[in-house]
């Protein structure tokens, strides 16, 4: 090996080894990418969603004379048999008993009579909920207590059309058995009844129904 390489091979590693020094030993300052731990967020966790249980129910409309809210005449509500009809034990809140039409061709339906009103309407939608301002599921056999109420109605198939009558705190729901209600509003049980988004007034909304857990 000449002399000439030899010295460029020493100078050449001697670069190096300063090289590495110089990295050693300087300070690379603070990371673009790893916050300090004062400025760094910690998310919250998500709130746990609320848990309550459904259960399946059976309700047979009264359809008493002068009532409001009368059956389509095809026997008691059954979940899962053209309609929707359900207990929900809300826990902490509320109860609410609920009938709803169920989908597709044997959907169940009711009807709508105000009479004041004028209005006479088989249903192509219908519900009915009762809310308990305790726990229904949890309310002795034999004790009764005053709830709130609200029907709708979709007349025919017209979903552009729909009534809402919200009843004020006057529907009795009476327990009868370890598994049954008795629920009623009467004549003067008074509800707001809106179409089309229009409050057109407020009348009367009588109506009476037995509901079952299955």
């Amino acid at each position: 090996m000449t002399k000439s390489r030899i010295n460029l091979v020493l100078s050449c590693s001697t670069g190096m080894v300063l090289c590495l020094a110089s990295v050693a030993c300087d300070d690379p300052g603070r990371s673009i990418t790893s916050p300090t731990p004062a400025a760094a967020k910690v998310k919250p966790p998500a709130p746990q969603r609320q848990k309550f249980t459904i259960y399946a129910m059976a309700i047979t409309l009264e359809n008493r004379a002068g009532d409001a809210m009368l059956s389509d005449g095809a026997g008691p509500y059954l979940d899962g048999e053209g309609a929707i009809v359900h207990l929900a034990d809300l826990k902490d809140e509320h109860d609410q008993i609920a009938i709803k039409s169920g989908p597709g061709p044997n959907s169940r339906n009711g009807r709508i009579r105000i009479a004041l009103a004028g209005l006479d309407e088989q249903c192509g939608g219908f519900q009915l909920r009762v809310h308990s301002s305790s726990e229904l599921l949890d309310l002795p056999v034999g004790n009764s207590l005053l709830g709130t109420g609200s029907v709708l109605c979709v007349p025919g198939n017209n979903k552009k059309d729909v009534y809402q009558i919200e009843i004020d705190e006057c529907v009795v729901v009476h327990r009868v058995a370890a598994d049954a209600w008795h629920v009623a509003s009467d004549a003067d049980c008074i509800g707001r009844l809106d179409h089309s988004k229009d409050t057109m007034g407020r009348y009367g909304v009588p109506f009476a129904f037995q509901a079952v857990l299955k």
